[in-house]
């Protein structure tokens, strides 16, 4: 590497030996500190964007620099018409993780034309959701050295009405009590509300929903405590089942 200042950085936070040849041509421009946040900014300049999984890796050792809570990178690309879709995609998981309601977005129904980015959704929820991540994720692409990036997002009216055909249908099997197999707790009776009308807590309310998201943990009183995120395309929600059985627990 010819720029000394990126190998001392890449020194001290262990980065490896492997991935440096990406950065061969690679010059650090600019470090920025932002003493009130204890963050840190690296300006580079390169030929061509680095690999996601090599991103992902400078990510990941970076956070073990001393005298910076989190170090943020920004690259000046002279060659940036690849990998725009590896780096939204990588963005877009990380959105994910905090905000559930996105698992509802069909990856595959995604457009890209250059640097547009056109997101099919169901609901006003869902559109509503993107529009107002918008702004993080092109700032993120632009750091990236990805310019003029722009995001929309539209209601698919004709998938909306089927999966509303789809919602009417499962409430006529409820109504007509004949349900599938129940894994647990009682019957499915019952008046079928949307995620997106519950307000407070609810006790007994009968939801028409997948489960995009299973965690378990136990306590050491002997309860196991199974937190199952589930979407209805309206919102999504969080519930949670109770149980010192070992059984359900393994299901």
């Amino acid at each position: 590497m010819k720029d000394n200042k990126l190998v001392r950085f890449f020194n001290s936070v262990n980065f490896s030996i492997d991935h440096t040849v990406f950065f061969e041509e690679a010059t650090l421009k600019e470090v920025l500190l932002d003493k009130k946040n204890n963050k840190m900014t690296l300006v580079i300049e390169m030929d061509n964007l680095i690999p996601i999984e090599v991103f992902k890796e400078l990510c990941e050792k970076s956070k073990t620099l001393k005298g910076a809570d989190k170090v943020r990178f920004k690259f000046l690309i002279k060659n940036n018409n690849k990998l725009f879709i590896e780096y939204f995609n990588y963005y877009f998981d990380i959105l994910l993780e905090n905000c559930p309601m996105l698992k509802c977005v069909e990856r595959d129904k995604i457009v890209y034309d250059n640097n547009k980015i056109v997101v099919e959704v169901l609901n006003k929820a869902e559109k509503k959701k993107i529009e107002s991540l918008s702004e993080r994720i092109i700032i993120f692409l632009s750091d990236m050295g990805f310019d003029d990036v722009d995001i929309s997002a539209y209601i698919n009216d004709e998938a909306r009405k089927k999966f509303k055909e789809e919602l009417l249908c499962s409430q006529e099997i409820i109504d007509n009590k004949e349900t599938k197999k129940i894994i647990k707790g009682s019957a499915i009776i019952g008046e079928v509300s949307q995620i997106k009308s519950l307000i407070t807590n609810e006790v007994d309310v009968v939801l028409i929903a997948f489960v995009f998201g299973i965690n378990a943990k136990s306590t050491q009183s002997g309860w196991h405590i199974i937190n199952l995120k589930i979407s209805d395309y309206t919102d999504s929600i969080m519930a949670n089942i109770f149980t010192k059985k070992e059984d359900e627990l393994a299901y």
